[in-house]
């Protein structure tokens, strides 16, 4: 496979089947990339991926031939303590944010007890645990830019991240597309514009004041469509290519 300038992108226990001759195979390539590129072999953006087995490169949209290779250690890994290297991954409750950040910086915490053969059997196994599959959002070429603009550190998977105000990614836009007149109350209007059209589409975090519970600020809304986008892969980390190829 990798010969062949394939990445598999998604190696997990779930993936691997045994034939009845006993030869392990790999299953599933609906997640697999040609090397070097951030592109899947099916949809045109990058697929899913598992939090519990994820390469860091995996993460961030730049998959490459070892990328299997961590996935596959994480594999052996669940093979002795019965969970995957990364055991916050097992909880139901998990933000999907803050599983994706930790993937994207390579944490792990490997286990020292005996698995099986130990009498605390740790967390629940994942041995199905689930890819994170894409639920991807329509934005046309403005507003993807707009939103990379104002999300650049969810994408770069900050502990804490905020958006960028209004006014600084006015003025980032108007450096980048100088000949479309980028203002704050232009860019408070095309967020709004697509909060809107979001709302009500079944996105996981909501987008519209809700006058019975108080007010949330503005901001508030902006992070809660900026984590949903980054979450859905609507919006990935190669996306900050954009502003740095649209410079002058």
């Amino acid at each position: 496979m990798h010969a062949r300038g394939l990445v598999h992108g998604d190696i997990k226990p779930g993936n691997i089947v045994v034939t009845p001759e006993g030869l392990a195979t790999l299953a599933d390539f609906g997640a697999a990339h040609r090397v070097g590129g951030a592109a899947t072999l099916t949809p045109r953006r990058p697929a899913g991926y598992t939090p519990d087995y994820a390469a860091p490169e995996v993460v961030r949209g730049r998959p490459e031939r070892a990328s299997d290779v961590f996935s596959l250690a994480a594999t052996l890994h669940h093979l002795v303590p019965g969970r995957p290297p990364r055991p916050d991954a097992t909880a139901a409750d998990a933000d999907p944010y803050v599983l994706a950040r930790r993937a994207a910086r390579g944490e792990v915490e490997l286990a020292a007890d005996l698995g099986v053969l130990s009498e605390d059997q740790g967390p629940v196994s994942r041995r199905r645990a689930d890819t994170v599959a894409p639920d991807r959002w329509p934005l046309d070429d403005d507003e993807r830019l707009l939103l990379v603009v104002l999300g650049q550190r969810y994408l770069l998977y900050e502990e804490d991240p905020r958006p960028l105000s209004h006014s600084r990614g006015a003025e980032q836009l108007r450096y980048l597309r100088p000949e479309e007149s980028w203002s704050e109350r232009k860019v408070e209007y095309r967020i709004e514009a697509v909060r809107r059209r979001l709302h009500g589409t079944g996105f996981p975090h909501p987008l519209m004041h809700d006058t019975s519970a108080g007010r949330p600020s503005d901001d508030s809304l902006l992070h809660n469509l900026l984590k949903g986008l980054v979450e859905s892969a609507t919006l990935v980390p190669p996306d900050l290519d954009l502003v740095e190829q649209d410079g002058p």
